[in-house]
């Protein structure tokens, strides 16, 4: 076993290099970091290549097996892939000659694209010898959708425009945080007097229903003529401050309100029996989520001396890795999160800090609590800090990507990495199951999940002294 453990800085975290043992090459095991930057860290560990102009395939199939061999993971078998792809490309050649093709002609088409490496021969054939009014492009969208179930993973998939565009709207969010809309609280359509959102930052600051608008960073709402232009000025990025004036009862008073993620205007919490706190949170893909969390917990929690707190992850599909940790880390004391494996047999594992809050804790999922909101379920019911109630979670625990083969050609395929659990447990097909089993509510108006949460809570030794 390692006895020897060295600390070293990368991208701002603090890293701890040495675990269960060492490779021949002398390498560590594995690296682990602090919560603080995971997708930076990760994007560090699994690299993308660049691949230029000159040396991209000159076809979609042929661009599609290259990125589906180099990023995939686990790594796909070539023979599969390329087989996949041939079955689906005769099956559509035939529809569209009306003729059945040989299975001499299928046996030779693939042969010569397994000792090529490339569909380009058999594209080229079919172009010469075929009639004029075959599709190439059906032939090459049908080997793409016979290609991707071959990689092995069930959801990879041949992309519509328009989830294309909107996963690369996503990654921009992500990638740039000033792009990222932030929320004041605010409805102007009692323009200039305001109705407030609950929770959000201006009810925070004690701004109420009815109060009237006076001045915007300065600028008097005189000069504003409608409320278009009102909202216009108030938009900014999360993070960022902005100073308003209203008026209540003849009194004028001052607030700086500091914009928040959609994702954290989105987030309920309340109390649902005496001393257990809820918290909902809808989705992690945005900034600032575990701080509005730790700030439920020390209003309700630690100032309000509840005794539990229960965690609704019911349909979200996840987002953020730093911010579900960090939301762990709230209740865990120095502890393993997750460990991430890569293609390359590497693996990082991410740690929070120490000291966690000691209240009873319960999860609420379902078959749509995916990725990052599994890491967080993971994390917390593998540590033995939290029970999980309702039904099995997604199975999402990896990574995935996208790339443009072409002839505006979008795949979604199954990358690196793959995160398991704080003992190593794979849960990334199977998804976390409960430790409560809980059939989906039917009923409007009732929650047997939440229900048995909160009996669950309110049982001493379950969550809170595991």
């Amino acid at each position: 076993m390692c006895k020897s453990y060295s600390i070293l800085a990368l991208n701002g975290l603090l890293v701890i290099v040495g675990c269960a043992g060492s490779r021949d090459d002398g390498r560590a095991d594995q690296q682990t970091f602090l919560t603080g930057s995971e997708q930076s860290v990760v994007d560090s560990f699994a690299q993308k290549p660049d691949i230029s102009a000159a040396t991209r395939p000159v076809n979609s199939l042929d661009y599609a097996l290259d990125t589906l061999l180099t990023r995939a993971y686990p790594p796909p078998d070539r023979l599969r892939l390329i087989s996949g792809a041939m079955d689906a490309l005769c099956d559509d050649y035939g529809d569209q000659t009306h003729h059945d093709m040989s299975p001499g002609q299928h046996d030779d088409w693939l042969r010569a694209v397994v000792s090529t490496n490339s569909f380009a021969p058999i594209l080229s054939e079919i172009e010469r010898s075929t009639p004029a009014n075959v599709d190439q492009r059906s032939l090459v969208r049908a080997g793409l959708r016979g290609m991707l179930p071959a990689t092995g993973w069930k959801e990879a998939c041949l992309l519509t425009d328009a989830q294309a565009a909107d996963l690369k709207k996503m990654s921009v969010a992500r990638d740039s945080p000033v792009q990222e809309r932030g929320v004041l609280g605010l409805n102007l359509s009692r323009w200039p007097e305001v109705e407030v959102i609950p929770g959000s930052p201006a009810a925070d600051a004690g701004v109420q229903n009815g109060d009237r608008l006076l001045h915007i960073s300065g600028r008097s709402v005189a000069q504003i003529v409608a409320p278009a232009e009102a909202i216009k000025l108030m938009a900014g990025p999360p993070g960022n401050s902005i100073q308003l004036t209203f008026e209540r009862n003849g009194k004028e008073f001052t607030v700086e309100l500091r914009r928040v993620s959609m994702a954290v205007a989105e987030i309920k919490s309340g109390l649902v029996a005496p001393r257990v706190v809820y918290i909902a949170i809808p989705l992690f893909e945005g900034s600032g989520i575990a701080d509005r969390i730790k700030r439920i917990i020390q209003d309700r929690v630690i100032t309000g001396r509840a005794g539990a707190v229960v965690i609704d992850l019911r349909g979200n599909p996840g987002g953020r890795p730093e911010e579900a940790n960090a939301v762990a880390d709230i209740f865990l004391d120095a502890k393993c999160l997750e460990i991430m494996q890569f293609r390359n047999g590497r693996r990082i594992a991410f740690r929070s800090h120490p000291g966690g809050l000691k209240v009873r804790l319960a999860l609420l999922t379902d078959g749509n609590t995916g990725s990052s909101a599994e890491m967080l379920a993971m994390a917390l019911r593998d540590n033995g800090r939290a029970v999980i109630i309702g039904q099995a979670t997604a199975g999402a625990l990896f990574g995935k990507d996208t790339e443009d083969v072409g002839d505006n050609q979008t795949i979604l395929f199954r990358t690196e990495p793959t995160v398991l659990s704080p003992t190593g447990r794979d849960y990334s097909i199977t998804g976390i199951p409960p430790d409560v089993l809980v059939a989906p509510t039917k009923e409007p108006g009732q929650d047997e999940a939440l229900r048995r949460a909160i009996d669950v809570v309110g049982v001493a030794n379950l969550a809170g002294s595991r």
